[in-house]
């Protein structure tokens, strides 16, 4: 009777809709690869491979979040019991690797932060200003054999500024990337758009001080 209801909850998570994929920067298509490699660790009992994939799959689609945590604790149940599967369900196979891990990297968040500040001093009087920006990136992959994921930073503003860089995801899964850039090479960094070259992207906007913004005063002896 367990088989049969588990069987049944595969079913109706592998055929909903096309989802709203998390951020917007996957296509759902990508959504459906994942619950047929979720199905595929299911059949095989391979319960930690089912845990990630369901957790992943709680990121993508939030408006599921409910459905996936409880499909996510049976799973559990299942790990910790002698329960079997029938025959014919392990002895499916397909690759458990993505074969383009690039468009499946999940872009998280981006934190912009001024590294360094100068002073304009008037008589004795001391304004600072920011002089140099950086931002943190963080990646986060399905498992699969290590690939150097190529990622294009593009920063916004009054002038512009890209950045080319790589890392390496699927073994381990997650990564980042630092970049950094002077006030004239873009005096006022409004919004960043990381790209993984062949796979998604995503923009986030910049709450940074601009090189004409004062970021404190203070007097002086």
């Amino acid at each position: 009777m367990w088989r049969q209801g588990l069987g049944r909850v595969v079913w109706l998570l592998s055929s909903g809709a096309a989802a709203v994929l998390w951020a917007g920067v996957a296509l759902a298509s990508e959504v459906a690869s994942l619950y047929q490699q979720l199905e595929v660790a299911v059949a095989q009992q391979n319960w930690p491979v089912a845990l990630e994939i369901v957790q992943i799959l709680q990121v993508l689609q939030p408006e599921r979040a409910l459905e996936l945590q409880q499909y996510r604790q049976r799973l559990q149940v299942l790990a910790g019991s002698p329960t079997q599967l029938p025959l014919e369900q392990q002895n499916q196979s397909i690759p458990s690797t993505p074969e383009n891990l690039a468009a499946r990297v999940f872009i998280q968040n981006a934190k912009g932060r001024v590294k360094s500040t100068r002073a304009v001093r008037f008589e004795n009087l001391e304004i600072t200003y920011p002089e140099t920006y950086q931002i943190d990136f963080t990646f986060q992959s399905p498992p699969g054999p290590a690939q150097q994921i190529p990622v294009l930073i593009s920063v916004s503003g009054s002038r512009g500024v890209s950045f080319k860089r790589h890392i390496q995801l699927g073994t381990p899964r997650s990564g980042e990337i630092q970049v950094e850039f002077t006030v004239r090479d873009e005096p006022r960094p409004t919004a960043v758009k990381v790209e993984v070259i062949g796979g998604p992207a995503r923009t986030f906007p910049l709450n940074l001080p601009s090189s004409s913004t004062e970021i404190a005063r203070r007097y002086v002896n």
